[in-house]
């Protein structure tokens, strides 16, 4: 059995793949967070970056279950909390996330660790259409839980976009720009634009 995932939440094999599950991805500090906020402020269905959930938690308890501290359990944690998302995202038609399960495997190989065969495979609970946003140098700033340099960003960008490739995702890149431009980038790539009364009553209020 795949160490990596004892003990881990198993509630994969009741998840409902009839939803249209899309990520948004990046190298820290790209834009992406702002993007999902954008997205959930209009009332899109939203599940939000959950490794920065889970350094916030750490550092306000002292813990080491950092990616800087102990990756491989940082890794173990962010793989749970994905998968309890895709879960809680069953009750949606669609639903857009900051971060998949491919990430994980990203960051792990950016690494130089192993990569567990479950996290080459996550983009299976996923759509295929995976929203990348490039390096953007003016507008990264570290903070208490991005405290990598901005050529960190950049090489975990590339290990997402090999990875991604790998499992077979269509990259659509995110132009640097407005956070309105880039919202209406992915609306108008999915045909939402054009076509808003067929999702506009799942909105959330």
């Amino acid at each position: 059995m795949d160490k990596f995932c004892d003990g881990g939440f198993n509630g994969l094999d009741v998840v409902d793949l009839g939803v249209k599950r899309y990520i948004i991805t990046g190298g820290p500090g790209s834009g992406k967070s702002t993007l999902l906020d954008a997205l959930a402020g209009e009332g899109f269905p939203c599940f939000r970056e959950v490794s920065r959930e889970i350094i916030r938690e750490q550092q306000s308890i002292g813990g080491n279950l950092l990616p800087w501290g102990n990756l491989h359990a940082f890794a173990r944690e962010c793989y749970r909390r994905m998968q309890q998302q895709i879960c809680d995202s069953s009750g949606f038609p669609f639903a857009f996330f900051d971060r998949g399960i491919p990430d994980v495997a990203a960051c792990l190989n950016c690494a130089g660790l192993p990569v567990p065969q479950k996290l080459r495979e996550g983009l299976k609970w996923y759509d295929t259409t995976v929203f990348i946003c490039p390096p953007w140098q003016e507008i990264y700033v570290n903070d208490p839980q991005r405290p990598e340099s901005f050529e960190h960003s950049v090489r975990l960008y590339h290990h997402l976009v090999l990875e991604y490739t790998k499992q077979g995702a269509r990259l659509v890149n995110l132009p640097r720009g407005s956070v309105a431009g880039r919202a209406e980038v992915v609306l108008r790539e999915l045909k939402w634009m054009e076509n808003k009364q067929d999702y506009s009553h799942w909105l959330l209020q």
